[in-house]
């Protein structure tokens, strides 16, 4: 989580629960590329059910984040008939955040907090549901809910809150241990025997399927396995249906690995859930007793989760904790480290991304009415991502500059601005250029960053000089951009230091000559 990111965690008060209402419209799960609701939806009976007349139930309980002020996230309970409803002494959960803080470990520590409180209160456990797509997902399985009922869409999960949890259950929340459990170690053994038939080149294809039945958690339909196939405990893979899952495929699955419908995986892919801690002090046990029934080494165990319709190149390794997104296609030999975004192309060790294969936002021209978000958007970017290269003394100095609305407007006046907005059409970026050839601002959410945006909105502001008959742009870049700018074409012509509002910051007067390219 970022530094500056300063939150307390405290109880709602009585005077805050009209709060709830955004909070629930933010927690409604909304697909790539459909149109968000009204606000007006969370009036429907199913839906207003989470928060009408909330606090007036003995049961209801609700938690929220506080960052500067400013109530930012929220996580509530009541025992209702929704969703999630499992029986009528367990609390369903809703959680949201706002989405300019997600992504920060704060929709975790909410969590964990209500479930602490939950216990204290003297309930057993507390349930949810959440649609298979959404990321939060696999938070949810990392904090150890479990899955007890599944539709088409959804999931509908259970934690206990008890602290008395087995070490298998602690294990698969994502704790160190260092034991394995009588029933693992049944898994593993009756894996095993399982994998001898499935390797078998004499197993009939009818027979092998039906082994792939029992040892898997879950295979779908028309799905299959390749040969010298291996894994460790079996009823922690759940395989989507029409998946192809290659020769030579190696999944550690000490925790869950859940692959989604129509995945293509090629030959000699890895997948490893578990990992050791880094420091040997930690990895190591000390004064282990070799009639403990202890193991000498700590692990600790992540899901991995693969999206449907993805495409993963051979010899690729993925590793734990790891999630990619729909649609994404991971090049031969990859290393994937970390989550993988939707519809693009990564490669490399590490893996990242080189490619959109869909838009995941829009570009229009920006006016008047966008200054309120253009501000938010400019502030955030410098106080969160322009600390890396400034001091906190600058990057406030500097994020002041965009607090006057006249600024903005005779900035608008002189050039043209452009934005990019996500699917629920939230500003993600903006960039600009005039007549003269000159790109005042590049400024990209700290949640998109490396993602492709800034390199879309230059195109289009370069694209714009051309239609302006420009032959060269000119541009002031920070330190933090200034790598950008370079990868880019532009070159530095002047090294400054300009004054922001009180202070001076040091930056790069950079250029580029433009083809002739319409």
């Amino acid at each position: 989580m970022n530094k500056s990111i300063n939150y307390t965690i405290r109880p709602l008060r009585t005077d805050e629960t009209c709060l709830l209402r955004d909070f629930l419209y933010e927690a409604i799960y909304i697909p790539q590329g459909i149109e968000p609701p009204s606000r007006e939806v969370v009036d429907l009976p199913e839906l207003k059910v989470y928060i009408e007349d909330f606090g007036k139930k003995k049961d209801d309980c609700c938690l929220v984040a506080e960052y500067n002020g400013k109530v930012i996230g929220a996580v509530w309970t009541r025992i209702m008939n929704d969703y999630g409803h499992v029986d009528d002494k367990t609390p369903s959960l809703s959680i949201s955040l706002y989405p300019e803080y997600r992504s920060k470990g704060i929709g975790s520590r909410l969590m964990i907090e209500m479930i602490e409180l939950l216990a204290r209160k003297g309930y057993n456990r507390v349930s949810l549901s959440v649609q298979k797509a959404n990321y939060a997902t696999n938070m949810y399985l990392k904090l150890g809910f479990k899955i007890v009922k599944e539709t088409a869409e959804e999931f509908v999960m259970v934690k206990e809150t008890s602290s008395k949890k087995s070490n298998y259950q602690r294990f698969l929340s994502g704790e160190y241990c260092n034991r394995l459990d009588p029933e693992v170690l049944e898994m593993i053994v009756q894996t095993r025997e399982y994998l001898s038939a499935v390797n078998d080149l004499k197993t009939p294809e009818k027979e092998r399927q039906e082994v792939l039945v029992k040892m898997l958690g879950k295979i779908g339909r028309f799905s299959s396995v390749g040969h010298n196939f291996t894994c460790q405990c079996g009823k922690h893979i759940f395989i989507g249906e029409k998946t192809i899952i290659n020769n030579n495929c190696t999944m550690m699955d000490e925790n869950h690995i859940r692959i989604g419908n129509r995945v293509l995986v090629a030959p000699n892919v890895q997948f490893y859930t578990a990992s050791h801690a880094v420091n040997f002090e930690n990895r190591f046990v000390d004064d282990w007793d070799e009639n403990s029934g202890d193991l000498f080494f700590r692990t600790r165990a992540l899901p991995i989760t693969i999206e449907d319709n993805v495409w993963i190149g051979g010899g690729s390794i993925i590793l734990a904790g790891v999630t990619i997104g729909k649609g994404s296609v991971i090049g031969a030999g990859s290393v994937i480290t970390k989550s993988i975004p939707a519809h693009c192309v990564a490669v490399g060790n590490p893996c990242k991304v080189i490619r959109w294969l869909k838009p995941k936002y829009k570009i229009r021209p920006l006016e008047e009415r966008d200054i309120p978000e253009m501000q938010e958007l400019f502030r955030s970017t410098i106080l969160n991502i322009n600390i890396k290269h400034y001091t906190q003394e600058e990057v406030e100095d500097w994020a002041s500059c965009g607090d006057c609305p006249e600024r903005w407007k005779e900035l608008l006046s002189h050039n043209q601005y452009i934005g990019a907005f996500n699917e629920a059409n939230f500003m993600i970026g903006f960039s600009s250029m005039n007549k003269e050839g000159y790109l005042h601002s590049m400024f990209i959410h700290k949640d998109w960053q490396g993602k492709g945006v800034a390199t879309w909105l230059l195109s289009e502001v370069e694209h714009m000089a051309r239609q302006y008959k420009v032959t060269e742009i000119t541009t002031e870049v920070s330190l933090t951009a200034k790598p950008f700018f370079e990868k880019k074409g532009y070159e530095v012509v002047n090294i400054q230091e300009c004054r922001a509002n009180k202070l001076g910051l040091t930056n790069f007067v950079m250029r580029k000559v433009l083809d002739r390219q319409t």
